[in-house]
């Protein structure tokens, strides 16, 4: 499933034509990882609700990271409203993150 969303994440990346202006090319990398952090939060809800994800533990490890990724997505997308180029880096490092956390098959 990480694999998915990172390959998903990246097909979106590379819909960006070269003939696209700057602004265009962060608004659709914004889009799409909002769109990988929201396939990621899909995912995390759908462990949480498993036994495999029952540990309370793991349960607040998983909202915190979902938490940071969600802050670190929105920051970004206020840097390109304002029509500035975000650095997507701490984005992306927490949506990994978030699916790190998830146990594969959960």
């Amino acid at each position: 499933m990480n694999r998915l969303l990172i390959l998903s994440f990246a097909a979106a990346l590379a819909a960006c034509t070269s003939t696209a202006t700057n602004q265009q090319k962060t608004v659709a990398t914004v889009s799409a990882t909002e769109a990988t952090l929201a396939a990621a939060g899909r995912a995390a809800v759908a462990c949480m609700a498993t036994p495999v994800c029952s540990a309370p533990a793991l349960k607040a490890q998983i909202k915190a990271a979902y938490d940071k990724a969600y802050n670190a997505v929105t920051a970004a997308q206020s840097v390109a409203d304002a029509g500035g180029s975000p650095d997507m880096t701490a984005a992306t490092a927490a949506i990994v993150a978030l699916q790190n956390l998830i146990p594969a098959g959960a």
